[in-house]
């Protein structure tokens, strides 16, 4: 989709993405999200097409975490109206609805990073990069370094185009059932990646995130700010200071050259922007620091 450059091209890594029956990979479907139906009816054709995914996914999952982990979603999800703002709370539900699948099971796939950024997580940090080719095509890309869930999301991976009035206001790739985002772009605006932090315990981050009543669910966040009217540093402000249950690392970027992250720690930890900084023609994204690859001059 482009942006502010000719091309830009958003992408994620993990490992490959769906597999057919041959072993051969495919790529991820693509559906269109119609943000002016009611928020229960938005997701209805991708959960209807990805429903026996889903299950499979949400019946191994349940095998993974805790049963600490599910009783807690189960929690949230008796009184979703009180944990999850609006309109992501009727998003799952209609999820939950068209895909045959419990609606404490869908909360949980919305919580997935939640519950899996904490110390002493098995799950891997993961790393973003920004990239400019020869041809001015620019590539803000990462890896998702999911460990024990890579085999199961593979298969839940999908394109989706948030549209109002038949235009699309910002794109994204995310699993299917998660009505959030860890990887999307704004047209003509900016894109952004999530990486990984751990830090606290899942218990902890949970709780205190959802203790005041408002969800601070990280791919939440990069929904509300792809959705909203932010320039740039704007967009950088809301990522790093809005109430989040989990630490996390935010990427973004914007035109040609200009790049910026900001490390939120979750709950009562603080957080706080890195200044966006002109870079040179090429650099890597990855733990708390930006370094530069490439300062040679344009040919």
């Amino acid at each position: 989709m482009a942006m502010l450059c000719a091309h830009v091209y958003v992408f994620f890594l993990l490992g490959t993405l769906r597999v057919a029956s041959s072993g051969t990979p495919i790529p991820a479907k693509r559906y269109t999200v119609n943000l002016d139906l009611p928020a229960q009816d938005r997701f209805h054709d991708v959960a209807v097409d990805y429903a026996d995914d889903l299950k499979t996914f949400v019946k191994e999952l349940q095998q993974i975490v805790s049963q600490e982990v599910i009783d807690v979603v189960d929690v949230i999800a008796a009184s979703v109206d009180k944990h999850i703002r609006a309109p992501y709370a009727a998003e799952m539900v209609g999820v939950s609805l068209a895909a045959g699948v419990a609606l404490g099971d869908v909360v949980l796939a919305n919580l997935l990073y939640e519950i899996t950024a904490f110390s002493h997580s098995p799950s891997k940090m993961c790393t973003s990069i920004v990239a400019e080719v020869m041809n001015g095509t620019i590539y803000h890309g990462r890896n998702l370094d999911y460990g024990t869930f890579t085999d199961l999301l593979r298969n839940v991976t999908a394109i989706v185009d948030y549209q109002q009035g038949g235009e699309t206001v910002y794109t994204g790739t995310t699993f299917v059932g998660m009505v959030g985002l860890l990887t999307g772009q704004k047209p003509y605006g900016y894109t952004i990646t999530l990486d990984e932090r751990d830090q606290g315990d899942w218990w902890m981050n949970l709780i205190e995130g959802l203790a005041d009543g408002t969800d601070g669910v990280t791919s939440l966040l990069i929904r509300d700010t792809l959705a909203g009217d932010y320039t740039f540093e704007a967009a950088i402000d809301k990522l790093a200071y809005s109430p989040l249950i989990a630490p996390v690392l935010y990427h973004c970027w914007w035109n040609h050259f200009w790049t910026g992250s900001c490390h939120h720690a979750g709950p009562g930890l603080g957080g706080g922007p890195v200044v966006p900084e002109r870079i040179g023609r090429a650099m890597v994204l990855g733990g708390d620091q930006l370094r530069p690859l490439d300062h040679s001059p344009a040919p």
